[in-house]
């Protein structure tokens, strides 16, 4: 079974007038992503259940920021399209 690792994690504050853009994330790629194992972090979580259930971690990209206003359009478009052109290249996936 090969599940994907993909995200973007983002807890938005309305409140603030500026907006989150792509410069403002912290994104993870491949290797980068794995090395997240055995850390009390989601993504280690996943990682970590994934090796204890033998099933085939496939990091794509994982991008996090600061709590910080709405998601720039731009920005998110561009962070979507990475994880679906991801997905689409590691096919076939389980998950």
């Amino acid at each position: 079974m090969r599940i994907a690792i993909a995200g973007i994690g983002h807890e938005t504050n309305t409140y603030c007038q500026d907006q989150t853009q792509l410069s403002d994330f912290y994104i993870a790629r491949g290797e980068k992503i794995l090395r997240s194992r055995g850390t009390e972090t989601s993504v280690g979580g996943a990682l970590d259940t994934c090796e204890e259930l033998g099933i085939e971690a496939v990091p794509i990209m994982v991008a996090g920021t600061q709590p910080s206003g709405t998601i720039a359009r731009d920005a998110y478009e561009s962070l979507k399209a990475e994880i679906l052109a991801g997905i689409e290249k590691e096919l076939p996936l389980d998950g």
